[in-house]
């Protein structure tokens, strides 16, 4: 796939999705008031994008040639930046304090660097 195609279909999956599950932002807000009765811990939804964003690059390591990955990865990184634009400044500074040093932890790791 080129990379107009790979864009094209993402929006394609996008509005499958929508017709399937209603729209992300319902999506996922209700996905973070899930984890957080499952683990007590909040998690925002710009956060839950950028996790999964980072799901879809850890499985770029082990499949390259997977179109969903690079599909999937590029919605969820266009609706991080949805949610960050109308995220608060500070809620925001501290949820990429914490992505910050996860990353670093998770690039160390990949790199077999880490524990």
């Amino acid at each position: 796939m080129n990379h107009t195609e790979i864009l094209t279909e993402s929006v394609l999956t996008l509005r499958d999705r929508d017709t399937q599950y209603g729209s992300m932002e319902d999506t996922m807000i209700r996905a973070c008031e899930i984890f957080e009765m499952i683990t007590g811990k909040e998690l925002s939804p710009y956060e839950a994008n950028i996790f999964m964003h980072s799901l879809k690059l850890s499985r770029i390591r082990k499949s390259p040639t997977k179109p969903d990955n690079y599909i999937d990865g590029v919605n969820y990184l266009a609706f991080a930046g949805e949610f960050a634009t109308k995220a608060d400044a500070a809620d925001l500074a501290i949820s990429n304090e914490i992505l910050n040093s996860g990353m670093r932890d998770l690039v160390d790791q990949l790199n077999g660097s880490g524990a």
